[in-house]
């Protein structure tokens, strides 16, 4: 099965952006920032945007990038001009419809709420701590000396550098509250009528019967991403799955591998095209590169070993208990859904609708590994339980709950998820294109050949 791994987020992107501005070298205030910072950038409503009020936005864009990059094993090139300029452009229009917004709200008539302000204040002390924190982690995993209180003072230090303050913190957290309540005034009269219900119902049913009917799979996927459903294939069932996993610990050294074993792949694809670059071969180039891709051929043995015996270890750990679950889920009026509560570690089992339902699985589905979908086809009918099934998760015991109904669901069943749906469309439609009428009358002019990110 898949099951979605948590991520040090904050953590991951408080370290890559101490590597990327140590790389870059860029200084986003300049030697004599008084100066500097009051370079216009920008304007909107005439209004100057300068270069100080850019430093944050930036920083938080650049982290961005590189924290995504990172997914990917790469590395953003802050040499490259127009990557850079693509950043700066990220920053300017995020101040510059942050003050989009504060103009129409201001024009309104509306105001933030004592209780939305001091939540907005709450806010911004734990996002800006959370900011401190992993910085400060960061500079201490880089060296080991530096203590507590001599990591978070660094930490602040290079936080206000780049501009990320409390204060850019503060204005995040009021914009996000600006722009809920906009909306809401914007879109106050947006309604959607039972009559568009039946149109919109009419054509996403004709639309699913098509897509569904010619790939089946398509509709378990829809299922397991909550698209609202109006027609269902032939051939799926609804199956419980009792779980017992592997350990958190063994899990964690498991993830370890697995992303030694992805720098190899980044690292084989590199060579693969470092070799296509040179061209025809000589013989001695050819060695070379076949003696290098033996290597990583050694590499992804060495590891996928390593991966395999950590993994029987941590299923031999819990088989005993996987077995023990399994004896009470064959018994006589064994109550399938304790049990899970009892031994599972499938968190999607305890969430609705699957905690009620179970995963909707056929021959087809691609959303769960084979011998999870092997042994849940298996299964004769509903009620019936399986045997243990092994997978790279543990040992599952799966029950059979229920068939899924082919056909057309009624609009009736799905009425209010509908209208929900549309209401939230409508709204974003309207919403958005306000902003962009605004965005037409603040006049937004722009001058990044004045940022100079050295200077």
């Amino acid at each position: 099965m898949k099951h979605p791994r948590p991520r040090r987020a904050a953590a991951l992107i408080a370290a890559l952006l101490c590597a990327v501005f140590a790389l870059s070298g860029c200084k986003l205030i300049s030697k004599d920032p008084t100066v500097d910072a009051k370079t216009v950038i920008a304007e909107v409503y005439g209004d100057p945007v300068a270069k100080g009020d850019l430093a944050g936005p930036y920083s938080l864009t650049l982290s961005q990038y590189a924290a995504l990059y990172s997914m990917y094993g790469l590395t953003i090139d802050t040499t490259d001009a127009e990557f850079i300029d693509s950043v700066k452009q990220s920053a300017i229009t995020s101040v510059t419809s942050r003050r989009i917004r504060e103009r129409q709200f201001e024009t309104r008539g509306l105001a933030l709420t004592p209780e939305e302000e001091a939540q907005a204040e709450t806010t911004a002390d734990e996002s800006y701590e959370s900011w401190i924190a992993s910085y400060s982690e960061s500079l201490r995993q880089s060296n080991a000396s530096l203590g507590e209180a001599s990591a978070r003072d660094q930490a602040i230090a290079a936080l206000d550098e780049q501009g990320i303050t409390r204060e850019l913190m503060l204005a995040s957290a009021r914009d996000s509250a600006i722009a809920t309540r906009l909306k809401e005034d914007v879109t106050k009269d947006v309604t959607v009528s039972d009559a568009d219900i039946e149109t919109e119902a009419d054509t996403r049913r004709a639309e699913q019967q098509t897509t569904y009917d010619a790939t089946p799979a398509s509709f378990g996927t829809d299922m397991m991403n909550g698209v609202t459903i109006l027609y269902r294939p032939e051939g799926y069932r609804y199956v419980k799955n009792l779980l017992i996993g592997i350990s958190a610990e063994v899990q964690a050294e498991l993830d370890t591998i697995d992303s030694q074993l992805s720098t190899n792949d980044y690292n084989r694809y590199n060579l693969e095209q470092q070799k296509a670059s040179f061209g025809e071969l000589n013989e001695a180039d050819e060695q070379t590169f076949t003696s290098l891709f033996a290597s990583l051929d050694e590499t992804d043995a060495r590891f996928n070993a390593q991966r395999d015996e950590k993994l029987a270890q941590g299923k031999e750990q819990v088989k005993p208990r996987a077995e023990e679950a399994l004896a009470k889920a064959k018994a006589d009026g064994a109550d399938f859904d304790a049990l899970i509560i009892e031994y599972g570690t499938d968190p999607g089992m305890l969430e609705e609708p699957y905690k009620s339902s179970g995963y909707p699985v056929s021959e087809t589905t691609t959303s769960f590994v084979a011998e999870f979908k092997d042994a849940a086809m298996a299964l004769a009918q509903p009620g019936d339980v399986s045997d243990l099934v092994e997978t790279d998760y543990g040992y599952h015991i799966l029950l059979y709950a229920s068939d899924i109904p082919a056909g057309d669901v009624p609009t009736s069943d799905v009425k209010d998820a509908l209208r929900s749906e549309m209401l939230v469309s409508r709204q974003d439609e309207l919403y958005n294109q306000a902003m962009s009428d605004w965005t037409a009358e603040a006049n937004i002019k722009t001058y990044i050949s004045r940022w100079n990110l050295d200077s």
